[in-house]
């Protein structure tokens, strides 16, 4: 049986949810669904000094409920890591160094993405969606 397909309200559901679990509440997190090249999953921006950021997710890409969930834990941790991150990008001025920054960052992501403790908090599907 195919996976469940993944809608707007799934993407939705789930960043309210890993919001509220990696402390972003007080963050206005703008959704869109557009801008994302074909072979990207997800991007965002965050200005951690305005508690904001943009997120673009590429909801084609999104083929099950569980690459969503893994998907937005990842660009939600983003977040979480903004401060430390921009904080060292102020002091780097040499361009090779900042894309290994930006390397590392990605490194660190994706092992916290990876982490076993997320299958067992993942939320559950909406039985009805709003309208």
């Amino acid at each position: 049986m195919a996976p469940p397909p993944v809608s707007k309200a799934d993407v939705e559901d789930a960043i309210e949810f890993y919001a509220e679990v990696l402390c972003l509440t007080h963050w206005t997190i703008t959704l869109t669904f557009n801008g994302v090249d074909k072979d990207t999953w997800a991007t965002i921006d965050c200005a951690y000094e305005y508690r904001r950021a943009d997120l673009a997710i590429n909801l084609e890409n999104m083929t099950s409920q569980k690459i969503m969930h893994k998907k937005v834990v990842h660009e939600l941790m983003h977040c979480v890591l903004s401060p430390l991150c921009n904080v060292v990008m102020n002091y780097v001025t040499d361009s090779g160094a900042v894309k290994t920054l930006i390397n590392q960052q990605e490194f660190v992501v994706t092992h916290l993405e990876q982490m076993p403790i997320w299958e067992h908090i993942t939320p559950p599907r909406r039985k009805t969606r709003k309208k």
